[in-house]
């Protein structure tokens, strides 16, 4: 829906992932939203699955160039 405010049309952001707790609880429910098993996102990102379950039990931070693979992977923004 537009509005028009002044001359100036508005329109809504749509509401993307809203994060909720650790990065590793958004990463787990992002994969399981996308119904990949931890093996199968491991794959499709590039990484190990050890590494994949370490990022998502909050044990391991991701580097720049992981965080876009991670990014592109699930299809949502990297600021997200």
């Amino acid at each position: 829906m537009q509005v028009t405010i002044d001359g100036v049309d508005y329109m809504p952001v749509p509401k993307l992932l809203a994060p909720k707790g650790t990065m590793g609880e958004t990463l787990r429910a992002a994969r399981k939203g996308m119904k990949l098993s931890l093996d199968a996102a491991s794959k499709v990102i590039g990484c190990s699955k050890g590494y994949l379950w370490e990022l998502e039990a909050d044990s391991a931070m991701p580097g720049l160039d992981m965080a876009a693979r991670i990014s592109r992977a699930y299809g949502v923004p990297l600021g997200v």
